[in-house]
This record gives structure tokens, sequence and C-alpha cells, in this order.
């Protein structure tokens, strides 16, 4: 998926500035104002942007062509984001609730569900082998309590 495509999508909150359309849920836990995202996503993640120190230098291999650029994980990124989070692991049903928020459920639907479908969207990356899913992501699903659905419609 590029990734404009993949901010409008995923990051894009309404009601945030023009200047300032996205939210990204990481960083430092005591720093909130590095959370909104600029509009200029082409740019930012330009090869010639992106910093040697940069963790998705780490985690990818970014290759530009005249066709444009592309990510490509690396073989050892599941490590390698392990070593970044330093043994801690990411509340995968936690941002999989951010990152779903604009998306329907079924009306039945549980809040493990929401880590599922997280787990068969991006769990891709880890079918090589290495690391598994589960030991960057930790299924929180505990902690989101059982009313984060939210009705529509004429339901």
């Amino acid at each position: 998926m590029p990734f404009k495509l993949f901010f409008d999508t995923y990051f894009s909150v309404a009601g945030s500035t023009s200047k300032w359309p996205y939210y990204v849920p990481f960083g430092n836990a005591g720093d909130l104002s590095g959370r909104f995202f600029n509009r200029n996503v082409a740019g930012s993640y330009a090869p010639s942007s992106i910093r040697p120190v940069s963790p998705l230098r780490q985690l990818t291999a970014i290759d530009s062509s005249s066709s444009g650029v592309t990510f490509e994980l690396l073989g050892d990124h599941a490590a390698t984001a392990i070593t970044i989070l330093r043994g801690e692991t990411i509340p995968g049903a936690s941002l999989a609730a951010y990152l779903y928020r604009d998306f329907a459920f079924e009306a039945e639907a549980l809040p493990s569900d929401l880590y599922a479908r997280f787990k068969r969207d991006f769990g891709f990356a880890f079918i090589h082998g290495g690391p598994s899913f589960e030991e960057v992501f930790k299924d929180n699903t505990s902690d989101l309590g059982f009313q984060v659905f939210e009705a529509v419609g004429g339901a």
C-alpha cells in the first residue's frame, strides 16, 4: 500500500488541522506534541529525508527508482524491532483499536476480534521465521473493556 494511502486510511484524524492532519500513536509516551504528523508524507518519507538513525532505516531496505520508492522489510526486521523496543512489546489490541477506529465490524464482534484482524492484516511480515508476531505485539485485549465498538446507522 502506498504510504500516503496508508496515512490517509489509518492516521487521518477528524478535526485536525490541514497542516497536521495525521495522528501517529507512536513515540515517547510523555511527549504527545510530536504525535501529529504533517501533510507532506511523500517528502517526509523520501529516501533523502530518512536519517540513518531512523528506525525505518534499520527495519527496511529502501529502493528509489524512476517509478517511485519501495520499502521492503529486512529479513531480520522482527529481531531489530525487539531491539528497538528494548524487549518491550507493542500493545497490539490497543493499536488495532486505533487503526480500525473508522472501520466497520460485524454487530456480534468481540474485542478480541480487533487483535485477530490486526494479526491477519499485518502478520504477513512474520511468516518467514525469526521472532513471532507475539514477541513484537502483545494481545492486550483485556485492557480494552467490553464497550470498544460503537453501533452505527439505524441499529
